[in-house]
């Protein structure tokens, strides 16, 4: 699932994914996100940082709130670039942490590593 409320990104992001050969769903905002999460629990989330009403911090933390097993794995994708704020949102519950400009080559290897392993420090109940 790509949520992000640039209509332009978020194009290019499903373009992308659909060429890489995922099924990708598209949120414009948090509320949608969660939604979808709670309904079908996508396997990767890609989360815009900055988006009006609810952040792609905080939808971050309400996924982790639905998704206790977190089966769900969340890569930020944005424009902060700051060491503090890559502490920020894995404190929050992302698995990942990419920035803006989008390369694709790296969205892709970073993909699947994130697909592959768990959370650092966190252990699943299923394994």
């Amino acid at each position: 699932m790509v949520v992000d409320d640039n209509k332009l990104m978020s194009t290019v992001l499903v373009d992308l994914l659909t060429k890489m050969g995922h099924d990708v769903v598209r949120a414009e905002n948090g509320d949608q996100a969660l939604d979808f999460v709670a309904q079908q629990q996508p396997e990767i989330v890609i989360l815009d940082w900055m988006m009006p009403g609810m952040t792609g911090l905080e939808v971050c933390r309400r996924i982790r709130a639905i998704d206790v097993e977190e089966r769900c794995k969340i890569m930020m994708l944005t424009s902060r670039d700051s060491y503090a704020d890559v502490e920020q949102a894995l404190a929050a519950g992302a698995d990942d942490y990419l920035f803006k400009p989008l390369d694709a080559n790296m969205l892709k290897t970073r993909l699947a590593i994130v697909a592959s392993h768990e959370r650092a420090g966190r252990s699943r109940k299923d394994q």
